[in-house]
Protein backbone atom coordinates (compact mmCIF):
# COMPACT_ATOMS: atom_id res chain seq x y z
CA UNK A 1 0.00 0.00 0.00
CA UNK A 2 1.22 3.77 -0.49
CA UNK A 3 1.75 5.15 2.64
CA UNK A 4 1.12 8.60 0.98
CA UNK A 5 -2.51 7.87 0.01
CA UNK A 6 -4.04 8.18 3.62
CA UNK A 7 -2.20 11.36 3.92
CA UNK A 8 -3.36 12.87 0.03
CA UNK A 9 -6.62 11.50 1.21
CA UNK A 10 -6.76 13.52 4.01
CA UNK A 11 -4.85 16.46 2.79
CA UNK A 12 -7.99 16.46 0.08
CA UNK A 13 -10.44 16.15 2.82
CA UNK A 14 -9.47 19.21 4.39
CA UNK A 15 -9.30 21.02 1.40
CA UNK A 16 -13.05 20.24 1.07
CA UNK A 17 -13.82 21.36 3.85
CA UNK A 18 -11.98 24.80 3.40
CA UNK A 19 -13.33 25.30 -0.22
CA UNK A 20 -15.66 28.58 0.00
CA UNK A 21 -17.80 27.47 -3.44
CA UNK A 22 -18.30 23.99 -1.94
CA UNK A 23 -22.16 25.16 -0.77
CA UNK A 24 -22.32 25.26 -4.57
CA UNK A 25 -22.20 21.36 -4.90
CA UNK A 26 -25.79 21.55 -3.39
CA UNK A 27 -27.29 23.26 -6.51
CA UNK A 28 -26.10 20.53 -8.96
CA UNK A 29 -27.51 17.17 -10.00
CA UNK A 30 -24.60 14.99 -8.99
CA UNK A 31 -25.01 11.27 -10.36
CA UNK A 32 -24.19 8.13 -9.36
CA UNK A 33 -23.34 5.16 -11.45
CA UNK A 34 -26.09 2.63 -10.50
CA UNK A 35 -23.67 0.34 -7.62
CA UNK A 36 -24.62 3.94 -5.32
CA UNK A 37 -20.82 5.29 -6.16
CA UNK A 38 -20.49 8.97 -7.38
CA UNK A 39 -20.17 8.98 -11.05
CA UNK A 40 -16.55 11.42 -11.94
CA UNK A 41 -17.54 14.05 -14.03
CA UNK A 42 -14.48 14.65 -16.16
CA UNK A 43 -16.09 15.32 -19.64
CA UNK A 44 -14.77 18.76 -21.03
CA UNK A 45 -17.36 19.26 -24.04
CA UNK A 46 -20.43 18.48 -22.18
CA UNK A 47 -23.27 20.77 -20.29
CA UNK A 48 -21.74 19.20 -16.60
CA UNK A 49 -23.74 18.56 -14.16
CA UNK A 50 -27.56 20.04 -14.57
CA UNK A 51 -28.42 22.55 -12.22
CA UNK A 52 -31.37 21.47 -9.49
CA UNK A 53 -33.24 25.21 -10.55
CA UNK A 54 -33.09 24.09 -13.85
CA UNK A 55 -35.98 21.63 -13.90
CA UNK A 56 -38.17 24.21 -12.33
CA UNK A 57 -37.56 27.00 -14.52
CA UNK A 58 -37.99 24.39 -17.70
CA UNK A 59 -40.98 23.65 -16.15
CA UNK A 60 -42.18 26.84 -15.64
CA UNK A 61 -41.28 28.04 -19.61
CA UNK A 62 -43.03 24.89 -20.85
CA UNK A 63 -45.94 25.54 -18.94
CA UNK A 64 -46.60 29.10 -19.81
CA UNK A 65 -45.82 28.05 -23.77
CA UNK A 66 -48.89 25.04 -23.29
CA UNK A 67 -50.79 27.83 -21.86
CA UNK A 68 -49.96 31.22 -23.82
CA UNK A 69 -48.35 29.33 -27.09
CA UNK A 70 -47.45 32.30 -29.65
CA UNK A 71 -48.71 35.04 -26.97
CA UNK A 72 -45.82 33.90 -24.34
CA UNK A 73 -43.36 36.02 -26.64
CA UNK A 74 -44.93 38.85 -24.72
CA UNK A 75 -47.11 37.57 -21.91
CA UNK A 76 -45.03 35.26 -20.46
CA UNK A 77 -44.15 35.11 -17.16
CA UNK A 78 -40.65 36.26 -18.83
CA UNK A 79 -41.86 37.12 -22.09
CA UNK A 80 -39.47 34.95 -25.02
CA UNK A 81 -38.75 37.89 -26.92
CA UNK A 82 -36.97 39.60 -24.21
CA UNK A 83 -34.56 36.64 -23.59
CA UNK A 84 -31.47 37.88 -25.15
CA UNK A 85 -31.33 40.57 -22.79
CA UNK A 86 -31.10 38.45 -20.15
CA UNK A 87 -28.44 36.56 -21.03
CA UNK A 88 -26.48 40.15 -22.09
CA UNK A 89 -26.87 41.09 -18.52
CA UNK A 90 -24.88 37.53 -17.72
CA UNK A 91 -22.32 38.00 -20.20
CA UNK A 92 -21.44 41.91 -19.14
CA UNK A 93 -20.74 40.56 -15.56
CA UNK A 94 -18.73 37.60 -17.20
CA UNK A 95 -16.95 39.77 -19.64
CA UNK A 96 -16.80 42.87 -17.63
CA UNK A 97 -18.22 44.34 -21.03
CA UNK A 98 -20.92 46.93 -21.71
CA UNK A 99 -23.86 45.92 -23.02
CA UNK A 100 -23.24 47.19 -26.13
CA UNK A 101 -20.51 45.39 -27.05
CA UNK A 102 -22.14 41.75 -25.94
CA UNK A 103 -24.43 39.78 -27.80
CA UNK A 104 -25.66 36.25 -27.01
CA UNK A 105 -25.90 34.04 -29.84
CA UNK A 106 -25.99 30.22 -31.20
CA UNK A 107 -22.80 27.95 -30.87
CA UNK A 108 -19.95 28.48 -32.95
CA UNK A 109 -20.93 25.62 -35.04
CA UNK A 110 -24.60 27.28 -35.84
CA UNK A 111 -23.09 31.08 -36.12
CA UNK A 112 -20.35 29.91 -38.76
CA UNK A 113 -22.98 27.70 -40.66
CA UNK A 114 -25.57 30.53 -40.59
CA UNK A 115 -22.53 33.35 -41.62
CA UNK A 116 -21.88 30.57 -44.34
CA UNK A 117 -25.21 30.20 -45.71
CA UNK A 118 -25.35 34.32 -46.29
CA UNK A 119 -22.19 34.12 -48.92
CA UNK A 120 -20.98 30.61 -49.49
CA UNK A 121 -22.38 29.40 -53.01
CA UNK A 122 -20.78 26.44 -53.99
CA UNK A 123 -20.01 26.03 -57.91
CA UNK A 124 -17.87 22.80 -59.90
CA UNK A 125 -15.22 24.88 -60.07
CA UNK A 126 -14.80 26.39 -56.71
CA UNK A 127 -16.54 23.56 -54.16
CA UNK A 128 -14.69 24.63 -51.43
CA UNK A 129 -13.40 26.73 -48.53
CA UNK A 130 -9.85 26.67 -46.98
Amino acid sequence: MNSLAPKAEQHAATLDENDSLSPWRRKFALPRKADGTPLLYFAGHSLGPAPLAALDLVSEELADWSRLAVLGHHTAQRPWIDYHTFATRGLQAVTGAQAREVVAMNSLTVNLHLMMASFYRPTAERPKIL
